[in-house]
């Protein structure tokens, strides 16, 4: 908001929420498999498919954020017991 006073509130909410969304996948992910370098693969390739794909970008990122979400509580519900073994809950 004080980096871009030109940018609504709702805008930046938005933008808020969708970082929160595919972070929740990427988390997930990165608990599943035990390193941080596929989270980092895939976030690089999601950047660079939006910024090239020639799609519109904000609603690519928007189903993008939503496909993390969605991937991120599944792959959490599916390991659980193990992360719950590891002390992640």
């Amino acid at each position: 908001l004080l980096s871009r006073p030109d940018q609504s509130v709702a805008i930046t909410a938005a933008q808020a929420l969708g970082a929160f969304s595919e972070g929740i996948g990427l988390i997930a992910l990165r608990l599943a498999m035990r390193s941080v370098v596929p989270v980092m693969v895939i976030h690089a390739l999601g950047d660079l498919f939006l910024r090239l794909g020639g799609l519109p970008l904000i609603p690519v990122n928007v189903v993008q954020s939503i496909l993390f979400l969605v991937f991120g509580i599944w792959l959490l519900r599916r390991h659980r017991a193990e992360l719950a073994a590891d002390g992640w809950g």
